[in-house]
């Protein structure tokens, strides 16, 4: 952090309105330890190097505000191990709240994200209803005056000055904060020094803590935490899991029957760190600096594999007969608060999954391109000892186009029950697979869909997947593995083409990858009566489009309607006002946001240059995508 926000400068209290704002917008589904470091590295990451002069300051903060704001309503749900600079034993919490404290930030959290922003925004930095809606816009809401109403605190029961009162106090400030002890996943000897180190940022980040500690070796889960013996690889008890409040990796049990197999075990580490992994999504894929986790050792077909995870990596070892492989990929986050399946391995176009502990059964379907295939055929898939068994792989389809497979996951000790889809894209995890509906469906009602699955999900999303299965290239299959961590298919308009050409849907499909980049993919879908067809209408690489940070653009492009004639057609998202295209074709007809233009009868695509344009209510030009 730098200096000028630390001590007392003008610019501390500032830095815990900051804090305060990010913590309480983000989501709840991160537990209290995960949400207060993710709003401490917001806020440093967003903060300038160098002091504002006194006549800059006010726009500064200003600036930074909107930045925390539209990063914490993006953020993940989880917290990667690799960012928590804390000791392994070392936990942290607000301090310990009354009961109107605890009724009001319940309230908070279940408010939508971007009315939690704007509750923050009118509560903690005291801003009037237009400031509000100028913010909320700023910080990349798309429909601000939704938001507000989402947040108004006189449906909470308590008066506007008894709310801010609360908000105030030490158990609402991320800044003030009370330490614990936890028990360490393997006893080793640098614990105690993570943990000095660990304190330290504390003092200087923080700046106040209460600590109440616990011995470290303490508590049944410390019990059943154990070291492997000769073989330098870790195990966890079982159980576990239940006790804890992070469902991801560490808290895996090593599964498989060949788990006690130290001959093999060993084997497998030893790759690890004397062979030549090959390492995908970005990672470096040299040996452990310390024992690994074993999740998995076991024989699955005619194979024999070993997981092994460290810290923010996971090593798959593979022996088939005489031959030998090791690749190393990222830990990746696709899920809020959890962790998908990690893939065995995949032969004969069918793959095999580890399953967390807490999934005991899963279906899986593919998707199509016919109106059959709109709805997911769930078929179930049999699990032995958290592995299933194999799982048809269709993404070398005729076409070139990806047909799955799409999983559904029960989960029924955790998260009230509720299943969850997920979808192989290559690598090592399935990607979270979700679908936006368009307009007039508002931007992040409970945010994105699932694509079917349960009473949540959306068939539409299923059906939409389908067709965008043939838009290609896949961003998947591009020369730089990296494993997809999440697919969003936002359809950001939806209506009647020209001339009897049915009903269209104009989507955009973002990736987001485990080595931090992303592709978006744009698309004209019709067909909806008869042959299912799609039309690629752009393209792009590492930009924020199609994302909460970004979601203004336009796109068009030529498309021939089912009597030959030839339409330029576009479509821009819901803030776009002025719409406008310039080409070979007579001044378009532009309705809210479809642009029509009409062309020649016949022949063969209409060339010449296209100029497409588009600014938002903010007078700002917004992406353009068209194909090339």
């Amino acid at each position: 952090m730098p200096p000028f926000f630390r001590g007392p400068t003008p610019f501390a209290h500032r830095y815990r309105d900051l804090v305060r704002m990010a913590y309480l917008v983000l989501s709840a589904e991160l537990d209290e330890h995960g949400r207060m470091l993710l709003a401490h590295q917001m806020v440093s990451r967003s903060l300038p190097r160098r002091a504002p002069a006194p006549r800059d300051a006010d726009a500064v903060y200003r600036a930074v505000r909107a930045r925390v704001l539209a990063e914490a309503l993006d953020a993940p749900h989880r917290l990667p191990m690799w960012q928590t600079v804390w000791g392994s034993w070392l936990r942290a919490a607000p301090v310990r709240a009354v009961s109107e404290e605890l009724a009001l930030a319940a309230a908070i959290a279940a408010m939508p994200p971007e009315s939690r922003a704007a509750y923050v925004l009118a509560n903690v930095a005291g801003l009037a209803a237009d400031e509000v809606r100028t913010e909320l816009a700023r910080a990349g809401v798309a429909d601000p005056d939704t938001a507000i109403r989402g947040a108004d605190g006189g449906r909470l029961g308590l008066d506007a000055e008894t709310q801010r009162t609360l908000l105030s106090r030490p158990a609402l400030d991320p800044t003030i904060v009370r330490l614990y002890g936890r028990p360490p996943r393997v006893t080793r000897p640098m614990v105690l020094g993570a943990a000095a180190v660990a304190l330290v940022l504390v003092a200087g980040v923080i700046g106040a803590a209460v600590l109440y500690g616990r011995s470290p070796g303490a508590g049944p889960a410390a019990a059943a935490l154990h070291p492997a013996a000769a073989d330098g690889l870790t195990t966890v008890g079982g159980d576990v899991w239940r006790d804890s409040t992070r469902l991801d990796l560490s808290v895996w049990p090593a599964r498989g029957d060949l788990a006690g197999d130290r001959t093999f075990t060993k084997a497998a580490l030893d790759a690890w760190n004397g062979g030549h992994p090959v390492a995908h999504d970005g990672v470096d894929g040299g040996p452990p600096p310390r024992d690994p986790h074993l999740l998995y050792a076991g024989r699955v077909g005619a194979a024999r594999v070993a997981l092994m995870l460290d810290d923010d990596r996971v090593a798959r070892y593979t022996r088939t007969g005489g031959r030998t492989a090791i690749e190393v990929f990222s830990d990746a986050h696709p899920l809020p608060g959890a962790a998908g399946p990690l893939k065995l391995t995949e032969s004969g176009g069918a793959a095999r999954y580890l399953l967390p502990p807490w999934v005991p059964s899963l279906r899986a379907a593919t998707t199509g391109t016919d109106r059959a295939h709109d709805k997911a055929a769930w078929a179930p898939v049999p699990v032995r000892d958290g592995v299933t068994g194999p799982v048809p792989v269709a993404s070398a389809a005729p076409g070139g186009c990806w047909r799955g497979p799409v999983l559904d996951l029960a989960q029924p000790t955790i998260a009230h029950g509720r299943s969850y889809t997920m979808a192989d894209l290559g690598g090592l995890t399935p990607a979270r697979m979700t679908y936006q509906p368009p307009p007039p469906a508002p931007i992040r009602r409970l945010g994105p869909h699932q694509i079917d699955g349960d009473h949540e999900g959306s068939p539409q999303g299923f059906g939409i997947w389908g067709r965008l299965g043939c838009v290609g290239p896949a961003p998947y299959g591009r020369s730089r593995a990296s494993t997809v961590e999440a697919a969003s298919a936002w359809e950001f308009w939806s209506g009647k083409l020209p001339a009897g050409g049915g009903r269209g849907h104009w989507v955009c499909a973002r990736y987001t990858f485990a080595d931090g980049h992303s592709a978006v993919r744009v698309a004209l879908l019709g067909g909806d009566g008869g042959t299912r067809w799609a039309v690629p209408t752009g393209a792009a690489r590492d930009t924020w489009d199609c994302s909460r940070l970004k979601r203004d653009l336009v796109t068009g492009t030529w498309w021939r309607a089912p009597s030959g004639k030839w339409y330029y057609l576009g479509a821009g998202s819901r803030r776009i006002v002025v719409f406008t295209a310039h080409g070979p074709f007579p001044t378009p007809k532009v309705s809210h946001d479809f642009l029509v233009a009409p062309g020649p009868t016949g022949g063969a695509r209409p060339a010449g240059r296209v100029t497409l344009g588009g600014r938002n209510y903010h007078d700002q030009a917004v992406s353009a995508f068209q194909a090339p």
